[in-house]
């Protein structure tokens, strides 16, 4: 991470510029493969075999379980 170039931050609260690495090492695309994988890398994969699970939260937001999985589109 890295500050923003001429900002001070907002009200006392530190700016910083986030980055991603490119991801490395995802298999080759497959017919009838898939892989599960976080929301992150399917968003920057933007690929058809990458599955990420669809969760099920209780009352306090924590992940409780899994009901199927999701395309991102």
């Amino acid at each position: 991470m890295e500050n923003v170039a001429n900002c001070p931050g907002i009200d006392g609260v530190r700016i910083v510029k986030k980055t991603y690495n490119v991801c490395h090492h995802v298999p080759l695309q497959q017919p009838g493969i898939y892989y599960i994988v976080s929301s992150m890398v399917a968003l920057a994969l933007e690929r058809e075999d990458l599955l990420i699970p669809d969760t099920v939260r209780n009352d306090k937001g924590q992940v409780v379980g899994c009901t199927g999985f999701c395309k991102v589109v």
